[in-house]
């Protein structure tokens, strides 16, 4: 959608978010770095980027040019109350404050308003913040638009790794607390609620695993469904050792999605909806994950991409000043990996969306992070047996 601004509008509506136009020349303004900038034109679409996040309204690129022809581009992403979200009825009412708790909708706003941004290790960093809108239980965040043009080869992933070891080393659990005000999620509540409820109950169906599409990808990964059933026996052991494992500060969902390297030498951390204390190597999981659920990489890259992870993090705890067992990071990885990825990777009931030859192929990734994840977090349970 594109319009002129012009000096009878006062507001207008575009995919969500509200576009006033006083409000939008002052964030150009700060975007820009023109006090004078004056806007000509306006351009607004959704991102492609598939929103699960129940905090998450909408995300919005929004660009335009000057009076002078100048370009401009800003981000928007509009935050709301979790039960505000369309997924909101579809969780037993015994579960909502413990959801309420878990999803504060005001988390992202504090994070990059509190003092985070001025004290990151390396070249890692946050986009800059333009300004915060809050109307009616709705907040945008109008935040720098962020290119990521760098390949994801196995250097990048070793220096990605490699910082988010260094955030860990340098926001410890207690500073993380009492300086950014976040808190610990809970691996055992999402264990014992979804998991225990809804995913392991479909695993265990016997239609599941007849399925042409799954037994058609399943095949060459061994005794999937055997596996998975052992590894929902000792997953309640699992989670309560992740519960002791060391804490730091973690990016919480550090997929490759959300870590530009916009080609000045930066990696900027974006989507900071879930930062909180988590422990060490727990940010693995999803970056490991991220790229292989997406489609990007196969099979061919998981030896070369998971054999570099844990000792960059480690590396880069070490950096910080900070020496830990590296089997305590491998274990907070595995355990992570497995609750959020694990027990759900072959279960695509909520994919309506994807037509047969998609399925299939969703499916063909699924099953190999499936079987590493298995193997990763079944080889923890064995060394704690």
């Amino acid at each position: 959608m594109q319009m002129m601004m012009e000096a009878t509008m006062t507001a207008a509506a575009v995919d969500g978010i509200s576009l006033d136009q006083d409000r939008l020349a002052e964030v150009v303004r700060r975007a820009t770095g023109r006090g004078d900038a004056q806007i000509a034109t306006v351009d607004a679409r959704p991102a492609a980027h598939r929103v699960e996040n129940m905090t998450t309204a909408a995300l919005t690129h929004v660009w335009g040019t000057l009076t002078d022809g100048t370009p401009w581009r800003v981000f928007a992403k509009t935050l709301r109350p979790a039960w505000h979200a369309p997924a909101w009825d579809q969780i037993p009412p015994v579960f909502h404050e413990e959801v309420r708790r878990a999803l504060d909708w005001q988390d992202e706003p504090r994070i990059y308003t509190g003092p985070l941004s001025g004290d990151l290790p390396g070249d890692l960093r946050l986009p800059t913040l333009y300004a915060i809108d809050e109307i009616d239980e709705r907040i945008t965040l109008w935040l720098e638009e962020v290119d990521d043009t760098t390949p994801w080869d196995v250097p990048r992933y070793r220096r990605t790794s490699a910082h988010l070891g260094r955030l860990a080393g340098r926001w410890s659990e207690q500073r993380a607390v009492e300086q950014l005000g976040v808190r610990r999620r809970s691996m055992a509540q999402l264990f014992h609620g979804k998991i225990s409820h809804a995913d392991i109950p479909a695993l265990g169906d016997d239609a599941l695993w007849e399925t042409p599409a799954l037994r058609a990808v399943t095949a060459e990964h061994g005794d999937l469904r055997g596996d998975l059933r052992r590894l929902a026996e000792v997953a309640p052991v699992l989670v309560e050792m992740y519960e002791e494992l060391p804490h730091a500060l973690g990016h919480g969902d550090a997929t490759p999605d959300n870590l530009h390297e916009p080609g000045s030498g930066d990696i900027v951390a974006i989507d900071l909806s879930y930062v909180c204390a988590a422990p060490l190597g727990s940010d693995l999981s999803q970056l490991l994950a991220g790229r292989f659920e997406s489609g990007v990489a196969t099979g061919r890259d998981l030896d070369a991409i998971q054999a570099v992870l844990l000792p960059a993090y480690c590396d880069g705890l070490a950096d910080e000043g900070v020496s830990v067992d590296p089997q305590h990071v491998e274990a907070g990885w595995a355990i992570a990996l497995a609750v959020r990825s694990v027990f759900s990777a072959l279960i695509l009931d909520h994919r309506a969306d994807l037509d047969q030859a998609a399925r299939h192929e969703l499916l063909t990734r699924r099953a190999l992070t499936c079987r590493f994840g298995l193997d990763l977090a079944l080889g923890v349970a064995d060394r704690i047996a």
